[in-house]
């Protein structure tokens, strides 16, 4: 069904005459008249009664109005949305995070896209970051957010944010009351976020065996707000170190507009990269 003619036929429901029909659409009186002429041989029935000086719409054309309507408007937001998508705004981008991420990290990424590009969605999975690297070599995701960078990929990578390491003991050692330890201090070390680029697998098992005085840790700054806060005393280590997350993606993907639109907002919040 021609869209030309379904325009031609509301513009003149609409205007119940031919001639203000046809000034309004920019085109002759005699093409409008050829296009409902053409659209009641198409549908078998007349849309307008044409006995009287003043045109009307018959019955089937009051019915078949809201149909015309219904297309075109339907058209209308398929063209806005291919021109959206075309744009980079409109979309689905599959993102992979390192488990135990920072959340107000991941949450303040997630809200503020979301706020600046509400048709582009964000479908969001963790892991660790063997996982994560195997899933965007294998095209399972546009891009991941990770602490270690690649060595051995064609990707590239944007810096979101750093973090302080700290010594992590529980809040009743001794050593909590310190104002900065070295990491001879520290004795037995669950974990040390320096030298791992993998995540532990059980974070929370670490956190509570700290919390119980069991062993310390070395551990990204931003896990002093944990549940554990009350239990776990963070200390300023003397050799100071840095672990960085970023925002790693395939150089084959790199012209996706919607990608190009995440890595542009990555780029652009210098919030993210303090700590």
């Amino acid at each position: 069904m021609d869209l030309e003619r379904l325009n031609c036929f509301a513009t003149v429901y609409e205007c119940l005459n031919y001639t203000k029909a046809a000034e309004k659409l920019h085109l002759s009186q005699t093409a409008v008249t050829r296009a409902i002429q053409q659209l009641e041989q198409e549908l078998g029935t007349e849309l307008f009664d044409r006995t009287h000086k003043q045109i009307s719409v018959t019955e089937s054309g009051k019915v078949f109005y809201m149909e015309a309507l219904r297309i075109l408007h339907q058209v209308q937001i398929s063209e806005e949305n291919m021109n959206l998508f075309l744009n980079g705004d409109l979309g689905t981008l599959k993102v992979g995070f390192i488990r135990n991420m920072d959340p107000a990290v991941l949450t303040g990424i997630v809200n503020e896209f979301a706020r600046k590009n509400p048709n582009i969605h964000l479908d969001l999975s963790s892991h660790d970051q063997n996982t994560l690297y195997k899933m965007l070599k294998e095209g399972q995701f546009d891009c991941i957010m990770t602490f270690a960078q690649p060595c051995n990929l064609d990707c590239s990578s944007v810096l979101i944010r750093r973090y302080e390491l700290m010594a992590a003991v529980a809040v009743k050692d001794p050593r909590a009351s310190s104002r900065i330890l070295t990491r001879e201090q520290l004795g037995s070390v669950l974990y040390d976020a320096e030298s791992n680029d993998q995540e532990p697998a059980e974070l929370e098992g670490i956190l509570l065996k700290i919390a119980c005085g069991q062993g310390t840790g070395i551990l990204p700054s931003y896990l002093k707000d944990s549940i554990y806060r009350e239990y776990i005393q963070f200390v300023p280590l003397q050799e100071h170190q840095e672990k960085a997350l970023y925002l790693i993606y395939d150089n084959a993907n790199r012209y996706e507009r919607v990608l190009g639109k995440y890595v542009n907002f990555i780029q652009s919040n210098q919030i993210f990269r303090k700590w």
